[in-house]
């Protein structure tokens, strides 16, 4: 797991990313979150469980992620879902299975509970929608 912008990780690449966030979020919720993303800094990340989300989306079936549950290699939605989870907020499934898309269905269903702040196009800028 490492550090990165998103500018530096994602330039020209025409990835969309969306962001959300609680509503309500202390200082203290923040900073908590983010100490426990920094410790995971280092870890060796879990390729693999790319792998097995991709054939779980082919086949339409959540079986191959029964296999993806080893801590030891975080991926991006595990490390944002277990971050958050140590404060409260979750995403309407186990921090494990956490997908991209379960996470940002789960926001924009309850927009009550999360803001939307805006999409990112990795070659452009900041814009809200």
């Amino acid at each position: 797991v490492k550090r990165h912008s998103l500018r530096t990780q994602y330039a020209n690449s025409g990835t969309e990313i969306r962001f959300y966030r609680p509503i309500g979020w202390s200082d203290e919720d923040k900073a908590a979150i983010c100490r426990h993303l920094e410790g995971a800094v280092g870890q060796k990340y879990g390729y693999t469980k790319i792998a097995l989300h991709a054939l779980a989306w082919l086949t339409k079936s959540s079986w191959p992620l029964r296999l993806a549950v080893v801590d030891r290699w975080p991926i991006c939605s595990y490390l944002i879902a277990a971050a958050t989870a140590t404060r409260g907020y979750r995403y309407g499934v186990d921090v494990k299975l956490a997908t991209p898309d379960d996470m940002m269905d789960y926001c924009e269903d309850r927009p009550n509970k999360y803001q939307f702040l805006g999409t990112y196009v990795a070659k452009d800028r900041l814009v809200h929608s």
